[in-house]
Parts: C-alpha cells; structure tokens; sequence
C-alpha cells in the first residue's frame, strides 16, 4: 500500500514536473533591444506598443508626441507624428491601420502606407471627454472599443469615431470593472478586458454582454498579481502579463490554463515588472520590461522551439523553431508566407488568408469564409 502510494506521488510530481517543462520550453527568447542600447528611438518610458501587418514594432514612450517604428530586429526606423501631436496612451495595430489614444481622450487613425493621419475622435467637452483611455482595440468590423479607466466602463465607436454604446460599471461582481486597461479581441469576436484592480480578466461579447472572468489575486497558475498587456493570437489562445509575478500566462480559448513563461531577473528570457505584449504575424511574441538604470527593453519570443512539445501540432506534427509543418494534423502556423495546407486540411486548426497573416482563420476546406476578411482568390 505504501508503495503504491509512492508511486502515486512520484507520478504526480512528474507529472507537474512535466508540464512546467513543456510549458517552458514551449517559447523561446530570440532577441531583445531597448534598455539603453538601442540608440536613437530606444524605449526609455514605454506606454504602450504594438506590432504592424509587417512586422514593424511601433513604441509610444511618455511625454514624447512621436511614435517610434523598429524593424522585427530592433533597427530604428524613424517616427510618425509631429512636435504638435500628444503624446499617445494606448495604441493598437489593425490591419494596415494604427490607432492611437492621446491624452485628452482623442482618437487618431494612422494609415500606416501613406503615413497619413488622421483625428476620428475628439471630445466636445469636459462631460464628453474620457477621462483615461488605457486599452485600445479594434473590432474585424472596424468598430473601436476604449476603456476609460477613470469611470470604469469600455466605450464602443463606430469606425468613423461616434460614440454608440457603454458598457460596465464600477465593483467587483461579474461584469464590473475596478480601473479596466488594455484591451484585445479574439477570433470568435469577444473582447477581453484587463479588470486590473480586480487581479481578473473579463469577456464580453462585442454588444457589451458579459461572458466569463480568469484569474484571481495570487501567484499560482492562473493567477494574477498586478495585470499589464494582453493579446490574442489567431487559434484565439489568450497571453496575459502578470507583473509581480514576472510572467506571461497562457489561456486556450475555453479559458483553460495553458502554460507560462518567465521568471524574475534581467538576463535574456526573464522580466523585470513586464508590462506589455504584442504578437507579430509570423508568430513572434514581444514583451516589454524595465531593467532598472537602463530603461525599458523589448524582449522578442518565439514558439514551439526545437524538440519541444506543443499543443498546437497532433500527435504526429513535426515543430520547428517557427512552427508546424504540414502533416495529417495541423498547418504550418509560423511565417509569414507559409500559413496554408495544400491542399487544405480538414482537420487542420490553422487555416490562414495567407495575403493578410493577421487574418482570422479560415474554416477548414472553405474559402469561401475568407472573403469577408479580404483574402484573395485560392
């Protein structure tokens, strides 16, 4: 008897041991710049960041009316915007567009191939005004949802910056919000919502309708001690940086916890306070921290490193440093060229548009679900 209860908890043990491992090792540091060492545009007080169609890294630091552009590398590419433009709160990539929440509640519109700016809201007065827009995001419609941190509730826009509806109110039940910050929208149209008081996150549907909540204050999985960015990959898995804890946890769509990455220090691979993430559309994962007496830096991930397991792939996938090769069970989910099966798998989790990779995915053996997110013929 106490033998098999040994062996239950050896089991246990590896068991746990396991899938921290895996958890791990399923993400690795590819490059990091900031931190004092990038020269001309470095990240010195970071807001907010985000990663165009392209794979160009757009920065906003405090205080400063441009936005920085980085190639995927973190070469300095040079700024948009003026000596006359606010300085920006939040901001999102969507598209080819870049949307910008500046101080004082204006919304600016950014084409990011013509460069070409453009202000979509502004408010009339003070009773309009929001008051601390700390999320942005961008809807497959077009339609702008904020969150106003400052009277607790997210506001959806039209695409043209008309104010439609509100949603939330201040508390700790289901569907209340104690100073909501960043945003991000998944694939199944849901927008979740960083409840940052509330050490949670919240779902909404895009009518304001509330739907579920993750996390708790603490540091087990699952938990959170102090909230910074989330984002959403395009199979809708869930990444949240959880700041005290110097981590990013990993949620799959049903809200399950998947994993997590990172750990305390200031060397390639850890965090120091993170605050922020963006996912590029080759699949890169970019974080941002602060090493003290450098400044922020960004750190640069990539999925499924060699030899390491990965939910994403069947059993009999094959996973490189980008992805998942095409095989009986799943498509190639890395790289920028490289999103589709052919012919197309119907079993496969990862169909892409492959002209536009920030797509949401296609159903399995139907084209015909792409037209609506511009894809061109197949």
């Amino acid at each position: 008897m106490r033998r098999l209860l040994f062996c239950q908890v050896v089991f246990v043990l590896l068991a746990l041991v396991l899938s921290s491992t895996v958890a791990q090792c399923a993400y690795r540091h590819v490059s990091s710049f900031g931190g004092c060492e990038s020269g001309q545009g470095e990240p010195r007080s970071l807001l907010a960041f985000c990663v165009g169609p392209k794979g160009t890294v757009y920065t906003a630091d405090m205080n400063v009316p441009f936005i920085h552009k980085f190639d995927p590398a973190g070469k300095y590419l040079g700024d948009i915007g003026s000596a006359d433009n606010a300085p920006s709160l939040s901001m999102c990539c969507s598209g080819d567009f870049l949307y910008i929440a500046e101080v004082g509640g204006q919304i600016v519109k950014v084409d990011l191939t013509s460069a070409e700016r453009k202000v979509i809201h502004k408010p009339k007065d003070m009773r309009d005004a929001i008051l601390l827009i700390a999320g942005i995001a961008v809807d497959a419609q077009g339609s702008i949802f904020v969150s106003d941190s400052g009277k607790d509730h997210i506001l959806k826009l039209s695409p043209s910056g008309q104010v439609e509806s509100t949603f939330g109110s201040s508390g700790t039940g289901a569907g209340e919000l104690s100073s909501p910050t960043r945003l991000a929208i998944s694939p199944d149209n849901h927008l979740y919502v960083v409840d940052s008081k509330n050490d949670r996150i919240q779902c909404f549907g895009l009518d304001g309708k509330f739907i579920a909540s993750i996390g708790s204050h603490g540091s087990g999985n699952g938990q959170f001690d102090g909230m910074g960015g989330i984002a959403i990959d395009v199979l809708g898995d869930l990444y949240v940086v959880d700041i005290v804890n110097h981590r990013v946890q990993v949620f799959k769509p049903n809200h399950t916890f998947a994993g997590a990455f990172g750990s305390r220090g200031i060397t390639d691979g850890q965090f120091d306070h993170a605050s922020g993430i963006a996912l590029s559309p080759d699949g890169s994962i970019y974080v941002t921290d602060y090493v003290a007496n450098k400044g922020y830096r960004i750190q640069r991930f990539a999925r499924a490193a060699p030899g390491c397991a990965t939910s994403r792939c069947g059993s009999s996938a094959k996973c490189n440093g980008t992805g998942c090769t095409c095989n009986q069970n799943c498509c190639h989910c890395g790289g920028m060229q490289q999103h589709v099966c052919s012919p197309p798998n119907p079993n496969c989790a990862c169909n892409i548009c492959p002209e536009t990779p920030m797509a949401r995915p296609c159903g399995a053996n139907n084209w015909a679900d792409c037209a609506e997110h511009h894809c061109g013929p197949h």
